[in-house]
C-alpha cells in the first residue's frame, strides 16, 4: 500500500508521515513548498510539491495526478485542511482511476463543512447546539443587534470557500457591542462573500468525538478534553487530553454522522454550557 500525505507543512500531516512510515507503509508526501517540515521525515520514501489549491484548483489537481499515474499500485490520499480535502473531494471523478478516496458523498460533505447545515441537521436530529441566528441581511441584522446580550460571536458560514479562483479562509469573530456587530458583519459577508451566523458565546469545556467510519458505521471512536487553544479566544487546540468516553455526545456525535452516511474520520466537537450543563454541537 501507498499512502499520499497531503499538507505536508502541517504538524497534523507530519504526524501521520511517522505514524504510518513506522508500520512500514510507503509515504508518499506532498507540500505547497519545498521547506515543509514533513519533506524532510526519514519515513517519507518520495516527495513532491504542489501548486496550493488555493491559488490554483486546477493545477493542484494536475500536480496530484502527475504523482499518481507514475506510482504502481493505487495509492490512499490523506488531507489535512480544507484547502486541499474540499479540492479532492470536488474533482474525485478526475481522482479515482489513480486512488483509494476515503470520501463521502458530494452531499454529506458540503454539510458538514457547512456550519449552517450542520446545525440544522443537528436540530433535525434532536442534538442540542447553541442558540443560533440565520441572518441573511444587514436589514435583518439591525433588528437583531439590539436584542441580543453581549459578548456574542459571529461564524462564517464556510471556514473555506473559493471567490473568482482564489481560496479564502476566515475564522471566528468575538463581538462586544451592536455597533461592532453592524461593522464585523459587513466585513465579514464581503470576504466570504455570503452572510455569516450569529450565534451565542457558550462558556464551558470543549470536548472532540474522533470517529473512524465505514458509510455510516463507526469501526473506533476516540475523545479528548481540550486543555488549552493556541488563542485566549479559541481556535485550534494545542494541548489536549484522552478521557473516557462521555456517552451522551458519543450519541450525539454518532447520530448526526450516522445522518450524514459519513464515510472515513471525522471529529465532532462540543461544548458543555456551563448555565444548563449540556454539550451543544460546536461544528464537525
Amino acid at each position: 500500500m501507498t499512502a499520499i500525505i497531503l499538507d505536508g507543512h502541517l504538524q497534523s500531516a507530519l504526524a501521520a508521515v511517522r505514524s504510518l512510515g513506522q508500520k512500514g507503509i510507503k509515504v508518499v508526501c506532498g507540500a505547497p513548498r519545498k521547506t515543509a517540515m514533513s519533506l524532510f521525515s526519514r519515513y517519507c520514501g518520495e516527495t513532491f510539491v504542489y501548486t496550493p489549491p488555493g491559488q490554483n484548483k486546477e493545477k493542484f489537481i494536475l500536480d496530484l495526478l502527475d504523482i499518481l499515474k507514475k506510482l504502481k499500485e493505487k495509492a490512499i490520499i490523506f488531507s489535512f485542511s480544507d484547502e486541499t480535502f474540499l479540492s479532492v473531494s470536488e474533482k474525485r471523478e478526475k481522482i479515482e482511476s489513480y486512488a483509494e478516496l476515503i470520501l463521502s458523498s458530494k452531499e454529506s460533505v458540503d454539510t458538514a463543512f457547512n456550519k449552517e447545515k450542520t446545525l440544522c441537521l443537528a436540530k433535525e436530529n434532536s442534538i442540542p447546539i447553541p442558540e443560533t441566528h440565520f441572518v441573511l441581511s444587514t436589514e435583518e441584522l439591525e433588528n437583531l443587534a439590539p436584542e441580543l446580550s453581549y459578548p456574542v460571536i459571529i461564524k462564517p458560514r464556510q471556514s473555506y470557500v473559493w471567490q473568482e479562483g482564489k481560496g479564502k479562509l476566515a475564522s471566528t469573530v468575538y463581538i462586544s457591542s451592536p455597533e461592532q456587530l453592524k461593522e464585523e458583519f459587513k466585513n465579514l459577508s464581503a470576504k466570504m462573500g455570503e452572510p455569516p451566523l450569529v450565534q451565542q458565546l457558550i462558556q464551558g469545556e470543549e470536548f472532540g468525538i474522533f470517529a473512524l467510519l465505514e458509510h455510516g458505521r463507526p469501526l473506533a471512536l476516540f475523545a479528548h478534553r481540550r486543555i488549552r487553544s493556541i488563542s485566549p479566544l479559541g481556535g485550534a487546540s494545542c494541548l489536549r487530553e484522552s478521557i473516557k468516553m462521555p456517552q451522551e455526545m458519543k450519541e450525539y456525535s454518532l447520530r448526526l454522522l450516522k445522518a450524514l452516511q459519513w464515510h472515513g474520520p471525522a471529529m465532532v466537537e462540543f461544548k458543555v454550557d456551563d448555565k444548563d450543563k449540556l454539550p451543544k454541537l460546536m461544528e464537525i
